[in-house]
């Protein structure tokens, strides 16, 4: 019962601070083109499928693999591994990087890039 709170709670946690966007929707930005036969197919879909992630309020849907490892908690985090507590977080790796943009007037967070 234990494990299965602690796995809520970290999607919870996780989906809250990964990424969010713009429009509190998972909205794709695309670009007019006015001449697509300037540009290869693979060149097109790259134009086409950007989107971009904000941090919250904003909210988001993100895909990924759902994993754990095993970290060395307190009380030394890994300096004395026989007393140190083993965590096993939940961590959602990404199939893709994403970069998580900061809003006009955000003083808290920065720009991060292939996250």
């Amino acid at each position: 019962m234990k494990k299965i709170i602690m796995l809520l709670i970290t999607i919870l946690l996780v989906f809250s601070l990964v990424a969010c966007n713009q429009e509190a929707i998972n909205e794709e930005i695309t670009t007019d083109i006015v001449d697509s036969t300037e540009f290869t197919e693979d060149e097109l879909g790259e134009v086409i499928n950007v989107v971009e992630y904000y941090f919250e309020p904003s909210v988001s849907t993100i895909e990924g693999i759902l994993i754990t490892r095993m970290y060395y908690g307190p009380p030394g985090y890994g300096e004395n591994p026989d007393t140190d507590i083993q965590e096993y977080p939940f961590i959602l790796q990404l199939d893709d990087p994403i970069d998580v943009l900061v809003q006009e007037g955000d003083l808290h967070n920065s720009d991060k890039f292939e996250v």
